[in-house]
C-alpha cells in the first residue's frame, strides 16, 4: 500500500517512513532500500522526529549502532517522554552488550507507557528478544 501510495504522491514523507520501517524490519536484505527511502524523507521534513527514529531503526537492522544511539539521541533530547525512542534505545544499546543501559531505557519505555498490545508484531518479537534476556518482568 505504502508503494502506491509514493507511485501517485512521491513526496509522501509518512509513506516514506512506513515504507521504510516495513522493510528493515522484515527483510534484512532491503535495508540499503530502507535506509534510501527514510535519508529522501528526512531530506523532505527533518523536523519530524519519527523520521529520525524510524532511520535509527534502520541503523539498528544495518549494524550501525553507534550511528542508531546518535539518531536516537538528538530525538530524546526533543522530546524526552518519547516511549518508541527508549524502546529502540533498549534494543540498540543490547546489540551493542550496554547489558544495563538496554535494561534502564526498557524500564524507562514501559515507564512511559510501553505495552506489548501496542506494538506491531515485528516490534514484539524486539520486545520479548529484550525482555527476557535483560530480566525485566512484564
Amino acid at each position: 500500500m505504502c508503494r502506491q501510495v509514493l507511485e501517485t504522491r512521491p513526496d509522501d514523507t509518512e509513506a516514506m517512513n512506513n515504507l521504510a520501517w516495513l522493510l528493515a524490519m522484515r527483510n534484512q536484505g532491503e535495508v540499503p532500500q530502507a535506509l534510501s527511502l527514510i535519508n529522501k524523507a528526512i531530506e523532505l521534513d527533518g523536523s519530524d522526529l519519527s523520521l529520525v527514529d524510524t532511520r535509527a531503526v534502520v541503523f539498528i537492522r544495518s549494524g550501525q549502532l553507534d550511528r542508531a544511539l546518535e539518531q536516537l539521541q538528538s530525538v530524546r533530547q526533543r522530546d524526552s517522554r518519547n516511549v518508541g525512542v527508549a524502546f529502540h534505545m533498549a534494543w540498540a544499546y543490547q546489540a551493542i552488550g550496554d547489558m544495563n543501559s538496554a535494561r534502564a531505557k526498557l524500564q524507562e519505555a514501559e515507564r512511559l507507557g510501553l505495552s506489548p498490545r501496542f506494538l506491531d508484531t515485528l516490534e514484539l518479537v524486539v520486545f520479548e528478544g529484550l525482555r527476557k534476556p535483560l530480566g525485566v518482568r512484564p
